[in-house]
């Protein structure tokens, strides 16, 4: 039986493209295989230039840490004349000064303390019509324990006592004999603060 021209054709255009396709398709199919789990990934940032490391040197004594911190707050809670000054000089960077009026004066800055860090410092003096009122805090990593806190007592003639919690973490609370210095203490998973509070007479008439 012959079959018509028309069809003949028709099978003869369709053949070869379908062959084609059979043909080249899985060749043109993308290696989208995935990587084996045992390969490790890794991206590397630019090298920039930048120091990320952290801040070197050797480690500061507890004691003369802890000493650093409360001569700190002593002089800038404590109303010393040109407290700023004096601060900025024993190593305390100053962020930008904040303007709250009159009656508060607020000091807040930073350091890095070999075997530390970076050590932030936050004071307020609060003027009241018959006293004044000092408060001042130190905030630190001491992940390595490296701070004693029973060698603050005798600093500025604070008395007090420590309790160890275990694990790294401690407490201690102090004051001056006139309890007009007071200063409690904690290290808690790593981070260490310590917070002064003193009582001071009313400011000096102008």
């Amino acid at each position: 039986m012959k079959l018509p021209l028309l069809s003949l054709l028709l099978v003869g255009l369709c053949t070869p493209a379908l062959a084609q396709i059979s043909m080249t398709l899985p060749s043109e199919m993308p290696d989208v295989s995935m990587p084996s789990d045992d390969m490790n990934m890794t991206v590397s940032a630019p090298d920039d230039g930048t120091d990320t490391t952290e801040p070197s040197g050797p480690p500061v004594a507890s004691k003369d840490a802890l000493k650093l911190f409360v001569d700190t707050c002593t002089i800038i809670a404590g109303a010393e004349a040109d407290a700023a000054t004096k601060v900025k000089g024993l190593g305390w960077q100053a962020d930008d000064a904040t303007d709250t009026g009159p009656f508060v004066s607020i000091f807040s800055g930073y350091q890095d303390l070999g075997g530390y860090g970076s050590v932030d410092l936050w004071s307020s003096l609060e003027t009241y019509p018959s006293s004044r009122l000092g408060y001042c805090r130190v905030d630190f990593p001491d992940s390595d324990n490296r701070v004693d806190f029973n060698d603050v007592t005798g600093l500025g003639g604070l008395a007090g006592s420590v309790k160890d919690a275990g694990g790294g973490n401690a407490f201690g609370s102090w004051e001056t004999p006139d309890h007009k210095f007071m200063l409690t203490a904690s290290r808690q998973d790593g981070q260490a603060q310590m917070e002064f509070n003193m009582l001071l007479p009313a400011a000096p008439a102008n």
